[in-house]
């Protein structure tokens, strides 16, 4: 029993003091945190910066972590339409001002990757032979925000001017296969460069088609390839078969950009399968333009899609001294095609008067024959046969309005018992909504962009597929990558991650992709699920409830050794 009582005897049966027992060990810890606090200030001010090899090797540029500008496409087309994006000075006549060249469609989005694009950092000037006409063009940035610099294509100077001039010069890079120009450190009002450009000859639509090897697309529609093989018939060049398929989407298509309800966003997998399967081609330039790429790389053709701008009034003389406001309504997909002289220009989309029509029956007439009603017999007062008939009238108008009561209160008593057990659950989904809205919303942008990930959290949880609060994003989604293999959440949570610790703060173009990329994964999250299993989550109370943190503690190991 004695050797199991840490307060044991010593000497002539005395009990040793418990400070005799702990205090060594109490002096020695005081000291060492007492040495602590005087030889960090002292450390701090020897070595007043601490080396870290991250700071000293720079990591490829990953294009992959960033959103596709395509995705943006309706935000500026609606809800930028009026807005003044940039000025641009000394773009020629009929010349258009590209932002971005696409590549590699993958089922969900048109995107580009780094081994095709061949991204390089630039710097200030590059020196090139390729054909075309030289010009100089100064951009202003007014409301735009973003990596991607509008005046991409055969680029031999930049030269930026703004408050964020060096950070911008320091990140620029250049796509010099996919003619694409981005600085990570992005641009927004205020910034102003300048810009040396040659544009491609104009003539390039005559020169052969280059017809390469198979495409790396994935999940594109097997109506994709139908259509294609219907609409090129006999034609075996590229050029003609191109031609064809542009006039087709052209001339039987119908263009809507969502404001009026009829065309939904988006250029995934099955927004295109919905597009051909209506009755009416109906869409704008982003899905147009996806199409027709897709239907050019199943013939083998390597077609690209091109976002940009071309104003309005591109045509007018004197574009040198010109100074063009660029505005949403101004911003342009179209396809481009390989030939032996340069890229060709398509544009499948149809005028944006040829709006879809819908047919509406006109109501048939069928007239009916005229009937003489038989005369009436007056009664007399002192008829009782009339007068018993008169009651029996009267009875039955008011057995009839009694009736109506009766169904106006059953229909309010379903109603009322509607909407007192719908209360319940319409709260729920009005208080997830404000919780999402907050998020999104945020006036942190790196708190509105690691708040997208705690909705996917959220989405998982009331999925039943709770998450613990330790691990970090990537070992999180690895997680969900698990239980949702096609939701594609470890890109995301790399993405999340770059904007919340990347070298530089997000913008609002680069927070809105993330959630834009959120909302794609939360649909394909719950993509197959039953609609009774959607339902449960929508009104699940466990996402308000978070996982506690594990917390462990135990005695110091200098104190067990003493205690032993």
């Amino acid at each position: 029993a004695a050797g199991s009582d840490p307060s044991i005897f010593v000497g002539g049966g005395e009990r040793q003091s418990p400070l005799r027992a702990y205090g060594p060990a109490a002096t020695v810890v005081v000291g060492a945190a007492t040495l602590a606090l005087v030889a960090a200030p002292l450390l701090a001010w020897a070595t007043p910066r601490r080396h870290v090899l991250r700071e000293l090797v720079e990591p490829p540029l990953s294009i992959e972590d960033y959103a596709t500008p395509l995705a943006q496409y309706r935000y500026l087309e609606l809800d930028q339409k009026d807005v003044t994006l940039f000025r641009v000075a000394g773009l020629p006549a009929g010349a258009r001002l590209r932002l971005a060249s696409l590549d590699h469609y993958d089922g969900t989005v048109f995107s580009m990757s780094s081994a095709t694009a061949g991204f390089v950092r630039m710097g200030e000037r590059r020196y090139g032979e390729g054909p075309g006409t030289p010009a100089e063009l100064t951009v202003d940035v007014v409301a735009y925000e973003g990596m991607w610099l509008p005046g991409g294509g055969d680029v031999r100077r930049v030269a930026f001017t703004g408050p964020a001039a060096r950070a911008q010069t320091d990140t620029l890079y250049l796509g010099t296969r996919a003619d694409t120009l981005l600085t990570t450190a992005g641009v927004a009002a205020g910034d102003r460069y300048a810009l040396s450009v040659v544009l491609p000859p104009v003539d390039t639509a005559e020169a052969p088609v280059v017809r390469r090897g198979p495409v790396s697309d994935r999940r594109v529609p097997e109506a994709v390839s139908k259509l294609a093989a219907e609409v090129t018939g006999d034609a075996t060049s590229p050029l003609e078969q191109l031609r064809r398929i542009e006039h087709h989407l052209a001339t039987t298509g119908y263009y809507s950009n969502g404001s009026d309800g009829r065309s939904r966003s988006g250029h995934n997998a099955e927004r295109l399968g919905a597009m051909l399967a209506a009755q009416q081609l109906v869409g704008d330039d982003e899905q147009y333009a996806v199409l027709m790429a897709l239907m050019a790389r199943q013939l083998q053709i390597p077609a690209r899609v091109v976002v940009g701008f071309y104003p309005d009034d591109a045509g007018a003389p004197d574009a040198a001294e010109r100074v063009l406001d660029v505005t949403g309504a101004t911003a342009h997909v179209w396809v481009e095609a390989p030939t032996e002289a340069g890229w060709a220009r398509f544009d499948p989309t149809p005028s944006r008067d040829r709006v879809p029509q819908t047919p509406t029956e006109q109501p048939r007439n069928h007239p009916r024959p005229q009937v003489v009603p038989p005369p009436e017999v007056p009664g007399t007062v002192d008829d009782p046969a009339a007068d018993d008939e008169g009651r029996r009238a009267d009875s039955d108008q008011h057995d009839g309005a009694d009736a109506w009561l009766r169904v106006l209160a059953v229909a309010g008593g379903v109603i009322g018992v509607t909407v007192v057990v719908a209360t319940p659950f319409l709260l729920i989904g009005a208080a997830k909504r404000t919780r999402c809205r907050r998020r999104r919303t945020a006036a942190d942008l790196a708190v509105r962009v690691g708040g997208a990930w705690y909705e996917v959290v959220d989405a998982a949880t009331d999925l039943g597929h709770r998450l613990d609060a330790v691990p970090t994003r990537r070992e999180s989604a690895a997680r969900l990558a698990a239980r949702f293999p096609q939701a594609q959440a470890p890109q995301l949570a790399v993405r999340i991650d770059a904007g919340v610790f990347g070298a530089h703060p997000p913008t609002e173009a680069a927070a809105a992709a993330v959630w834009a990329d959120t909302d794609a994964t939360l649909t394909r999250m719950r993509a197959g699920l039953p609609w009774w299993r959607r339902a449960l989550a929508w009104c699940s109370l466990r996402s308000f409830v978070r996982p506690a943190t594990p917390r462990t503690w135990s005695l110091p190991s200098w104190l067990r050794r003493g205690a032993s």
